[in-house]
C-alpha cells in the first residue's frame, strides 16, 4: 500500500465512530485488504483478539476464506456492503 493511500486510511479512520464514515471510499482506497483491514479495527476495538486468545494469522485466514468463498461469488452481497452493514451496527450498539 502506497504512503498516499495508507495517509488516507488513517485520516478516514478518524470518523471510524462517527455516522458519516464512507465505508465505499474506505473500501476503494483498501481493495482486497479492507475485510481484513477492517475486521481487525472491529475486533480489536471490543478486545475481541485478545478476550478469546485469537492469534492475528488465524483471524486473517478466517476473514480471506470467508472473503474468498462468500462475497467473491455474490455481486450484491460483497465486501462493501458487509463492511456497511456492520459498521452501522457497530456505530448503533456504540
Amino acid at each position: 500500500m502506497s504512503t498516499r493511500a495508507w495517509t488516507i486510511i488513517l485520516k478516514m479512520m478518524d470518523t471510524f465512530e462517527k455516522w458519516d464514515f464512507d465505508t465505499f471510499a474506505y473500501c476503494e482506497t483498501l481493495g482486497d485488504s479492507a475485510l481484513v483491514h477492517f475486521g481487525f479495527k472491529l475486533f480489536h476495538s471490543y478486545g475481541l483478539l485478545e478476550k478469546f486468545s485469537i492469534a492475528d494469522s488465524n483471524f486473517a485466514s478466517l476473514l480471506n476464506s470467508i472473503k474468498a468463498q462468500t462475497y467473491e461469488v455474490n455481486a450484491y452481497h460483497n465486501v462493501s456492503r458487509s463492511i456497511e452493514l456492520t459498521r452501522n451496527f457497530h456505530y448503533f450498539t456504540k
